[in-house]
């Protein structure tokens, strides 16, 4: 075993150690924890068995173990690309659903009350001369 492997081994093993006992302790679900912990094991695996690499390269039809890890990483980053973009598109729907109810309930409730002033205390009268500007400041919450 080489310095490299004394040192890159333990490391990424304990970080898989620990991720897989944080997601255990915080109740994080399985494919959570196991897609946050096997990266590490892989890599510390990789790297105390290189030769295994170049082995399974070969009967994937690629040339070296190097060109394998590159596709492998290449591929683990677009698909966590779309994973996130997948997760931003649907906060993104909740977030308009949710202020066209807001927009739907505050219309419902008729133009003859003035609007809540929400959880800021923002009130356009606070400060005297911001209801000709129309500007509503901050009053903190008590």
């Amino acid at each position: 075993m080489n310095p490299f492997q004394m040192v890159f081994v333990p490391l990424c093993s304990g970080l898989a150690l620990l991720l897989l006992v944080r997601g255990v302790r915080y109740r994080m679900g399985l494919r959570q924890t196991l897609c946050l912990a096997a990266p590490w094991a892989l890599a510390a695996f990789t790297i105390a068995f290189p030769s295994t690499v170049s082995v399974v390269a070969g009967w994937l039809g690629i040339g070296r173990g190097a060109d394998l890890v590159f596709y492998a990483g290449v591929l683990g980053c677009l698909a966590s690309s779309l994973y996130f973009y997948q997760r931003f598109r649907r906060l993104e729907s909740l977030c308009t659903e949710l202020i066209r109810r807001e927009a739907i309930r505050q219309a419902i409730r008729g133009m003859d009350r003035p609007p809540d002033s929400g959880m800021l205390g923002l009130t356009p009268d606070a400060v005297p001369g911001n209801e000709i500007r129309g500007v509503a400041t901050y009053e903190p919450c008590r």
